[in-house]
């Protein structure tokens, strides 16, 4: 959804559809690559290539204004309450008592 979300607003900014898909797939590709490569929190990370009053922070003030961290957090919620009952219901099925 966030990939889907990113490229149709680079679209509507004026991207062509293939460079809008390039421009998030290799944003998505770079940020994975340093949360995995480099010791850094997600928090350190934002802030280190956060500059005062660039394109990152004013993205991330609409986010945080917008609700994106509660979003986020109620799907994640949301994700893991259906795994638990998809897991309880496959315990039932199985026939293991007290899971």
């Amino acid at each position: 959804l966030l990939a889907e979300a990113l490229t149709d607003a680079a679209i509507r900014e004026g991207l062509p559809r293939h460079a809008a898909q390039l421009l998030v797939d290799q944003t998505l590709k770079g940020t994975g690559a340093l949360l995995a490569e480099t010791a850094l929190s997600p928090i350190k990370l934002r802030a280190q290539v956060t500059s005062p009053g660039g394109t990152t922070a004013a993205a991330v003030h609409v986010l945080e204004e917008s609700g994106f961290r509660a979003a986020i957090e109620d799907a994640v919620r949301a994700a893991a309450e259906r795994s638990r009952e998809m897991g309880e219901a496959a315990g039932n099925a199985s026939g293991v008592a007290g899971e």
